[in-house]
């Protein structure tokens, strides 16, 4: 039988890396002229998946997103969360 241990951070790290992930592709999708409709339901979907990962293993889907997504990626795709 074997025992994993999983730490909250090393979680918590797994999750910031996927996410910059997704913002690395969503900017090249910018670059390369991608639909921002699309763009947009990308970002939201991946992060609604990654808070349902946080929640599998209690942590707060806040602690995720602290950093967000850089707003000239947010402008670009006229993301709700950009601030004007």
């Amino acid at each position: 039988m074997r025992l994993d241990i999983f730490f909250g951070d090393d979680i918590r790290n797994a999750l910031l890396a996927a996410d910059e992930a997704s913002t690395a592709t969503a900017r090249a999708c910018v670059a390369a002229g991608g639909d921002p409709t699309v763009l947009r339901a990308y970002l939201e979907g991946y992060r609604a998946a990654l808070t349902t990962v946080a929640l599998a293993f209690g942590l707060e889907p806040g602690i995720i997103f602290t950093g967000a997504t850089p707003l000239r990626v947010l402008s670009a795709i006229g993301h709700p969360l950009e601030k004007r």
